[in-house]
């Protein structure tokens, strides 16, 4: 998943060069998850093109990246792996969208 620039800041200098090892030289190029190769391409799956493997952070935190932190995984699995993480911060952001819908909740007098 190609990091938003926003977050660039969080990365090491060197993320490049570590994500190319975990996914090419640690994994070989395959998902540590499923075992799918990169560039094979998927037939029976809803998704029929081919297998980009992304380095993940087990524990969402991109500040650490330790090995055993770091998975080779393909974009299904990597969905899988993300999931409950990106349902939790949808939820965040309806509840911030219907909030500030509400002007009467964020409603300041300046007169005196």
């Amino acid at each position: 998943m190609p990091i938003k620039p926003e977050n660039k800041h969080l990365y090491p200098p060197n993320w490049r060069a570590l994500s190319h090892y975990i996914r090419f030289v640690r994994a070989k190029g395959r998902c540590e998850s499923c075992s799918v190769c990169h560039g094979q391409r998927r037939l029976l799956t809803p998704q029929h093109g081919a297998v980009i493997l992304a380095t993940a952070h087990l524990d969402q935190n991109p500040r650490n990246n330790r090995h055993s932190n770091l998975r080779a995984l393909c974009q299904e699995c990597h969905l899988a792996h993300d999931r409950q993480d990106n349902a939790q911060r949808a939820r965040w952001t309806r509840v911030l969208r219907r909030l500030l819908r509400q002007p009467r909740l964020f409603r300041f007098d300046f007169e005196e």
